[in-house]
């Protein structure tokens, strides 16, 4: 799409928007207020007008009601977010321009910090995993380095579960569509005794895929997952305990790669040797969660465990070849990769929050532990592939039997992480508060990599060890007024974050010499905001405009290897900055009418960037997985019938700005903006413990693509395009 299109179907969406929110509408004075959010980004119970941040909070039902169901989906909700990945199990997640691109790695590590009931998840296969039966999530951008840590130099995602009540209760949904999508979805709540009670959910989504190979004349792009969680709750005269055990599994096909170089293939196909291309994840978890009050002073505890095991085999040649041999091993061309991770995570955090009604404060120790075992095959001549007696290509773990390629990579990572950390508000006047924080991390990694022959055990390169230590402090300072006007209340802020990513090890190549150590990231970002509530508590609309600056920036770069070639590596090579800012708005003018939106901007250029090797200058060029420019809004409108009955359509509109592949701005790697359209309506009889609903994705069947790849080896351009137009209905009950 050229630029002058792409930006006139841009206004037309913002003037949409414009004369739905400010053209002529009544506001009753009886209208309904907006109902107020709570969040804890400050890791205090606040109403989200009152942090000093530019934060997104969404209910679980909102999720659900707008569709939300895979981290893609997320960022469409919310302002100047970036998505891109051919794996479920890896997700590459930008915001404002901090992000990673080509992140196939378990090892990999994502400047934005993905949070379950405030435990960090390190391991990206189960980010969404838990998403059902929610509280809430909230969407923190920028730094968050002094409370939350562990790289979230970009911003935080996090998730709470819905809690326990002292009621019988829960619901259950169920839901069909186009492709066979079957989900079924439910939860119940019961309590026990007086203290103590306990919720039960559980989700299951199967379908058949939306794509074909025609090759082998089947569909493709098949899954099947289920996810399961059980809380249990004790609430004392002065102390409250959760007890949350998880866990979750999924199968399903790797993203398979389309290619426009293969002639005479419609949207919907491939041309692939498999059968199958599955990618299968398990994962469990175990988080105790301590709230303690002694006196004035509150104690929270948490201490988690997490592990997961992931699986993924892919084909990305393109060509048709007879794969013989079943229920023996095949030889067939090269670029067949697979992946397999056994992650194991322990964390205990312990915090202390207490003050005055001027000075509040909150204190704390936390510790980690990360071990992650990976194998990984990426081709590179014959390959070897196990297959199972229908001929499907199978991937298990390498001590089993068969491992995709014979040569691999594997390599096992250890991460130990203490830090202290503190944070308060102080309250100079009515008007006028101060904020600060600062957070002293010391990290210690150690890798074990080896190239070698799975099957004869023979080592192509000795077996090599690295390790590298951290010592950082990173802080947070910042100002809040609060002024007086008659007729809306306003909160004015501005922030300045110091934050850091870790630093790591390249482990993807088969040389020893790209396995580079490389430095930690130093993050400084400056924001400015402001918090409007407006119309007696009937429109808020909040601003933010942010100056991100990051040095020592971990960039993929060609380097020369010690046997005369060229590879790709993570490198510290480059100094990003970002610029942009954000708005976004709640509307309810009367009781039938709920009105949001949000508009983002992020310009993010590389300030410094030359490839020594290449002699190559990519200063100038933009960030990857970056959209210039986003925007939605979704419309809600409530009509009760004269017996009680109601009924609720619902429509969403997104917009994403083209965005580059990676940092080098290659052409073919650049996805072209797109307009996606969710829409829905929900009819509940006068009880309103039933309700039936229909419900489409992607009204329009707008074709777009997530991720664009050129690489010469895979022999055309590999891409992963998203999801057609879905559709379906879905019948509920809640009580």
């Amino acid at each position: 799409m050229n630029q002058n299109k792409r930006i006139s179907r841009f206004s037309f969406a913002i003037c949409v928007v414009g004369t739905v929110i400010f053209g002529p509408m009544t506001v009753y004075a009886d209208a309904p207020l907006l109902e107020e959010v709570f969040v804890t980004a400050q890791r205090r119970v606040q109403s989200v007008n009152d942090v000093p941040v530019a934060i997104t909070a969404l209910s679980g039902n909102v999720l659900r009601d707008s569709g939300v169901s895979d981290i893609d989906e997320l960022t469409y909700v919310f302002p100047n977010a970036g998505f891109a990945s051919f794996f479920p199990s890896r997700p590459e997640i930008s915001i404002r321009g901090l992000g990673t691109s080509e992140s196939f790695l378990s090892t990999d590590q994502q400047p934005v910090g993905v949070y379950h009931d405030e435990v960090f998840e390190g391991s990206r296969s189960v980010h969404m995993a838990q998403i059902f039966d929610l509280e809430r999530v909230e969407i923190a951008r920028g730094p968050q380095g002094i409370l939350f840590g562990r790289n979230t130099t970009g911003g935080a995602i996090s998730f709470y579960s819905k809690r326990p009540e002292d009621t019988l209760g829960g619901y259950v949904r169920a839901s069909y569509g186009n492709f066979n999508a079957k989900e079924f979805e439910g939860a119940l709540n019961v309590p026990l005794t007086d203290k103590l009670a306990a919720r039960v959910s559980g989700i299951y989504k199967e379908d058949d895929g939306w794509a074909e190979n025609v090759n082998l004349d089947n569909d493709i792009m098949d899954s099947e997952s289920y996810a399961a969680r059980a809380l249990l709750e004790y609430t004392g005269d002065d102390s409250t305990w959760v007890l949350n055990l998880h866990g979750s599994d999924y199968e399903g096909d790797v993203n398979y790669y389309f290619s426009e170089d293969i002639q005479g293939l419609d949207w919907d196909e491939v041309s692939q040797r498999l059968d199958e291309a599955p990618e299968n994840i398990e994962a469990f978890g175990a988080i105790l969660t301590g709230n303690i009050t002694m006196g004035k002073v509150d104690i929270t505890t948490i201490t988690a465990y997490e592990e997961s095991e992931t699986s993924s085999i892919e084909d990305y040649g393109h060509g048709p070849t007879d794969l013989n041999n079943a229920g023996g091993f095949a030889q067939f061309n090269p670029w067949v990769g697979g992946y397999s991770d056994d992650y194991e995570q322990y964390s205990q955090e312990i915090r202390i929050a207490g003050g005055t009604n001027k000075f509040i404060w909150v204190a704390g120790v936390f510790g980690y532990y990360e071990d992650v075992r990976s194998t990984f095959s990426d081709g590179g001549g014959v390959g070897t592939i196990g297959l199972d007696f229908n001929g499907n290509g199978v991937i298990d773990e390498p001590n089993e039997g068969f491992f995709l390629e014979d040569d691999a990579r594997i390599w096992r990572q250890r991460t130990r992480e203490g830090a202290v950390f503190a944070h308060a508000n102080y309250e100079i006047s009515e008007q006028l508060s101060v904020l600060g924080g600062v957070r002293f991390s010391i990290t210690d990694k150690e890798l074990e990599w080896q190239y070698t022959d799975l099957f004869s055990g023979f080592d192509y390169v000795p077996k090599a060890y690295r390790d590298t230590n951290n010592d950082v402090v990173t802080w947070r300072a910042g100002v809040e007024y609060r002024p007086n006007f008659d007729s809306f209340d306003t909160m004015l802020y501005f922030r300045y974050d110091r934050g850091f990513k870790g630093s790591g090890f390249n482990v993807g190549g088969s040389d020893i010499g790209v396995l580079l150590v490389v430095d930690p990231e130093k993050v400084d970002s400056f924001e400015i905001g402001g918090k409007f509530t407006l119309l007696d508590q009937r429109l808020q609309i909040n601003a933010a405009a942010f100056y991100t600056i990051v040095k020592d920036y971990q960039a993929n770069l060609q380097i020369s290897t010690p046997s005369g070639g060229l590879a790709f590596a993570r490198t510290n090579a480059a100094e990003l900055e970002t610029k942009g800012g954000e708005v976004e708005l709640n509307f309810r003018p009367d009781d039938q009418w709920l009105i949001s939106g949000a508009v983002g901007y992020t310009d993010a250029t590389y300030s410094e960037y030359f490839n020594s090797i290449t002699l190559e200058d990519f200063t100038g060029n933009k960030a990857s997985n970056t959209p210039e420019v986003t925007a939605g809004f979704s419309i809600e409108y409530f009509h009760t019938f004269s017996g009680g009955a109601t009924l609720v359509p619902r429509i969403g509109y997104s917009y994403k700005d083209e965005q580059e592949g990676r940092a080098f701005n290659f052409p073919e790697e650049r996805t072209a903006s797109r307009q996606v359209v969710n829409a829905q309506i929900k009819y509940s009889p006068a009880s309103e413990q039933f309700y039936v609903s229909l419900w489409s994705k992607n009204l329009f069947d707008e074709k777009y693509y997530d991720k664009k790849l050129d690489e010469p080896f895979a022999g055309a351009p590999m891409q992963k395009r998203g999801m057609p137009r879905s559709f379906g209905v879905a019948i509920g009950s809640e009580w």
